[in-house]
């Protein structure tokens, strides 16, 4: 199992020289002192004005200098219409500094969640905002190092959910320890920003085998094996449904009559679960295996069969449907290396 942690330093190589390593310093002081002076958030997260920091942009720091060179030459001329235009920039200047703040000031942090992705996909971590002002919040947008979500505007009274995606390459865990939410509106001379830090975490599922393996043995009751049999041939009836059965053997008419959910039950030679085992998967490595072993879930799962797992020090007792199947999963993405 591969753990990935973002948001904070786990490991880095010797710099080559002194000066590409001070920046790096830098940050890395600066995000200790901010997580000394917040500590561990909890949701909701209110973006009071002490989280809230701000900075010119480049194209910030253009204009003040273009603002600068305009006055020392207005005052040099004695021109007064270059020094009316000098203070009028600078003031819009001031303006946006200040409305670039307030965009983001009180916003509110509700929720945020992410969603079991397989490795090399893309996590895609959800956070939910609420804007409780009369006033529309511009241009939001979540960031992580050099990851950066794509922004969205929240209207007056309303919530948004903002996305942060991050690349996956193993699997196991992915937790985040440490986001920002920033915003450069109006102008984009001043960008302003607040840390979160909330730990998020997300199961990376191992990378499943190609289609087309041989389908397990499957089991009878008493253990021996009985070849690829489903038990599906003959349809016997229906009964009552249960937790755990498989939504492709629900009889949707009945319940579309308001009936009482029956589920259709098949007549046939094996009525044991499938057991995908550790042994019966054949690789050269264990994380052949462990792809070998996620490819006959998802076609177990696909195929509506009850099935159970099997691995070295754990077991997932037989069941269908979408919850055991992402139990299974997990217990896949998680096992030790």
């Amino acid at each position: 199992m591969t753990q990935t942690t973002l948001g904070k330093t786990v490991g880095r190589s010797k710099p080559r020289s002194t000066w590409q390593a001070w920046p790096q310093k830098i940050r890395q002081r600066i995000a200790a002192w901010a997580r000394r002076r917040h500590g561990e958030d909890r949701e909701p997260v209110i973006l009071h004005k002490r989280r809230v920091y701000i900075l010119p942009t480049r194209a910030g720091i253009t204009f003040a200098i273009l603002c600068f060179v305009m006055l020392l030459g207005a005052l040099n001329y004695d021109n007064s219409m270059g020094l009316a235009l000098a203070f009028l920039l600078a003031s819009c200047g001031l303006v946006a500094m200040h409305q670039c703040h307030r965009n983001l000031l009180d916003v509110v942090l509700r929720s945020a969640a992410v969603r079991p992705v397989f490795a090399g996909e893309t996590a895609h971590f959800r956070v939910l905002f609420d804007n409780h002002e009369s006033r529309a919040r511009f241009q939001l947008q979540l960031r992580l190092n050099d990851a950066t979500g794509t922004a969205a505007d929240i209207a007056a009274d309303t919530t948004a959910t903002l996305e942060l995606p991050l690349p996956t390459d193993t699997r196991g865990r992915l937790r985040v320890e440490r986001f920002s939410v920033t915003t450069s509106q109006p102008l984009g001379l001043f960008r302003a920003w607040s840390w979160i830090h909330l730990p998020l975490e997300c199961i990376v599922y191992p990378r499943p085998a190609a289609p087309g393996l041989p389908a397990p043995p499957r089991e009878s009751q008493a253990g021996s094996n009985t070849g690829h049999a489903d038990g599906d041939e003959d349809f016997s009836g229906l009964r009552p449904m249960r937790p755990g059965d498989s939504p492709r053997r629900v009889a949707w008419k009945t319940a579309a009559r308001g009936l009482e959910p029956m589920v259709k039950q098949f007549a046939g030679g094996a009525q044991a679960p499938l057991w995908l085992r550790w042994d019966s998967a054949r690789g050269s490595d264990p994380e052949q295996r462990i792809a070998i072993l996620c490819r006959w879930i998802l076609d177990a799962d696909r195929a509506g069969r009850s099935f159970g797992l099997d691995l070295p020090g754990h077991s997932v007792k037989p069941g269908a449907g979408v919850e055991h199947r992402h139990r299974c999963l997990r217990a896949l993405a998680l096992l030790p290396s």
